[in-house]
């Protein structure tokens, strides 16, 4: 188990360990904090024959099988590549457990992302989330609380994954990344306090994109005919991200497809805000990727109030990114350089 996942382990343990454990528990927080991880090990600490206060005993006919993947009691319903899980999904779950347990001792459904559940589908889990199975534990995770049914929520006991303390996460991640002189914190905060996502971010090599797309920027700045270079910038970091699941054709993604706002919005953010920052403060100590005066030196001709004026830019197309016209997003982008290229 994750290292940061052991205090939200030990409270799991606490609710299920009790006399009135719920049938229903919706386990919920950013993507990449290991909610997938830990709904596993709530579903073989449920169904062990041995469990005790400090979880699941893992030597029990149940927790081999858990641990060999074939337990006829236990289900999994994902999602492929973010897609959405529809009624038919639902229908053979419901039809797959109300068939008795065939290791008598209790079944569990994990569903991951419940937000990518249609309306039907959602409706008709809803139905045996009303009157589950007194021996039938449901375990469903969730990124985003506000794209989930009400009624869903209502029926469930909702359970969150807060963000890791960089300190308990940074070991763990020192550990996985191949690249070892990397500046890891700056990119922990890049990739919105997920260790797993930072580990996958790293290990692709996208860290090296950064300093890329500064000297695009800065190249655009000195001469604003050259937006070309930072949008093939952007593109490439699209092309090349761990997280871009918009394509599994691999020749589709070697030609370029669409720049992804939500993927190279943080990296915008937080060059402009280095920026920003050392204008304001004159220092580069809290920088996180302009670190030398030399590189700083590149947008000292940039007014203060013209980055502050990006940012918020920046921010307001963050928050309009699923409107955002996906085939006109490049000049949404230029349009924004020569915004903050204003003198």
């Amino acid at each position: 188990m994750f290292p940061w996942l052991k205090d939200s382990w030990l409270k799991l343990l606490k609710v299920y360990n009790g006399t009135h454990a719920p049938n229903s528990i919706l386990i919920y927080g950013k993507d990449g904090l290991g909610k997938k991880e830990i709904a596993h090990e709530l579903a073989s600490f449920y169904l062990c024959f041995n469990k005790n206060s400090a979880g699941y005993c893992g030597s029990c006919p149940s927790c081999l099988n858990m641990a060999g993947g074939t337990h006829g009691d236990f289900l999994t319903i994902s999602s492929d590549n973010g897609c959405q899980i529809g009624i038919e999904e639902i229908r053979d779950m419901i039809e797959t457990m109300s068939m008795s347990a065939k290791m008598q001792h209790g079944k569990v459904v994990i569903i991951e992302n419940i937000e990518l559940l249609t309306l039907p589908a959602a409706n008709a889990l809803l139905k045996i989330l009303e009157e589950p199975a007194a021996d039938l534990l449901f375990i469903l995770t969730a990124d985003n609380l506000l794209k989930i049914i009400p009624t869903i929520l209502s029926r469930c006991v909702k359970f969150k994954i807060n963000d890791p303390d960089y300190q308990l996460a940074s070991s763990w991640m020192r550990e996985q990344i191949t690249d070892k002189s990397v500046d890891l914190k700056h990119f922990f905060l890049l990739n919105n306090y997920s260790p797993v996502d930072t580990v996958r971010f790293i290990n692709s090599n996208q860290h090296h994109l950064i300093y890329a797309l500064i000297n695009a920027i800065a190249e655009f700045l000195a001469d604003g005919s050259k937006s070309g270079a930072v949008i093939e910038c952007l593109q490439n970091i699209t092309d090349t991200s761990p997280f871009n699941k918009a394509d599994d054709d691999p020749k589709a993604k070697k030609r370029g497809g669409k720049i992804i706002f939500s993927i190279v919005y943080p990296w915008l953010y937080f060059i402009v805000s280095d920026i920003y920052r050392s204008r304001l403060t004159g220092s580069l100590k809290e920088n996180y990727f302009l670190k030398s005066e030399q590189l700083l030196a590149r947008f000292r001709s940039v007014p203060v109030h013209v980055l502050h004026e990006s940012l918020e830019l920046l921010t307001q197309m963050a928050r309009e990114n699923q409107i955002l016209a996906t085939s006109y997003l490049d000049l949404h982008i230029v349009n924004w350089l020569q915004q903050l290229a204003r003198r």
